[in-house]
């Protein structure tokens, strides 16, 4: 049920660098396209890691076009990491209460976080209405979720290299109690919970998340041609794994990964054969849907 029909606020993030505006592109118009922003209230601020010359031209048009988005652009790129703590502390500045000086810590904040490279897929292929952020965000507003993960495997490859090559393949699939829905969407809660792209979560939730970044290592960037990429990331899954937080991922999912698109329809041509028993499940509708 929605909370109501006014517009409820809503954060968007995103991190890129380099010459992927194109990346972003698609990004953002699959998610545009595809998803009822309607009843939110949202900005979206993007965080440009030195950015090429073609990057920072879209950028800086995106946001004189829309100024519901907000662009950094950094001539230093100071890695994955880093970026998502600044957006996160600049949100956290925007939702200070100047009239009282303090925050509504009460009050969730929702804050869906997108890299460049994800594609919010149609209707046509999650079986999930196009207002599923708005029911998602109703959920966090009556706090019943804290964080929730909306990738969508699109291959076996891609499902045991990011999620199911561990103990979580070993979870009842079928459905659940503790189970939520977003508009059909089916919500399984994650306990052990990790870490994942994309996420919505409540910035406020007291978890043990932000800052990333805990460590001051200088000179070190973490950027994809590093040894260092992601490690941030790593580290805080560590930290809410088998925590408090009331985490869910997203059965079927939202988002599928570009690259993983890309090598899908454009490499192979074709849908590939699933090996996992958790693709036989009668649950899952990935494989007969496919993607």
């Amino acid at each position: 049920m929605l909370l109501s029909m006014q517009n409820k606020e809503l954060f968007i993030g995103t991190v890129t660098y380099g010459d992927r505006w194109q990346y972003l592109n698609e990004t953002i118009q699959s998610f545009m396209e595809n998803t009822d922003l309607s009843y939110l209230n949202w900005k979206w601020i993007i965080y440009g890691n030195n950015p090429s010359p073609d990057s920072m031209r879209y950028l800086r048009e995106l946001e004189d076009l829309d100024k519901r988005f907000y662009v950094v652009l950094d001539p230093n790129n100071i890695g994955i990491g880093p970026a998502m703590d600044w957006i996160r502390n600049h949100i956290i500045k925007m939702s200070y209460d100047f009239n009282s000086g303090s925050f509504d810590l009460n009050t969730p904040l929702p804050y869906l976080f997108l890299e460049d490279d994800w594609v919010c897929l149609p209707s046509k292929l999650t079986g999930v209405k196009d207002t599923w952020l708005n029911s998602a965000v109703d959920q966090m507003m009556e706090k019943n979720i804290d964080i929730v993960y909306f990738r969508r495997y699109v291959d076996i490859f891609d499902a045991k290299k990011h999620f199911w090559h561990d103990k979580r393949q070993e979870y009842t699939f079928a459905p659940e109690p503790r189970d939520v829905y977003f508009d059909g969407m089916r919500c399984i809660r994650l306990n052990p919970t990790f870490w994942n792209n994309p996420h919505l979560m409540n910035l406020r939730a007291s978890y043990d998340i932000y800052p990333l970044v805990r460590e001051d290592r200088i000179g070190v960037a973490e950027t994809k041609d590093s040894t260092t990429w992601g490690a941030s990331e790593n580290q805080a899954t560590f930290r809410v794994t088998n925590g408090p937080m009331k985490a869910y991922y997203a059965f079927n999912g939202i988002f599928a990964h570009y690259d993983y698109l890309l090598y899908h329809y454009k490499t192979e041509n074709n849908r590939f054969v699933y090996d996992h028993e958790f693709d036989k499940n009668q649950y899952n509708y990935i494989s007969n849907c496919g993607l």
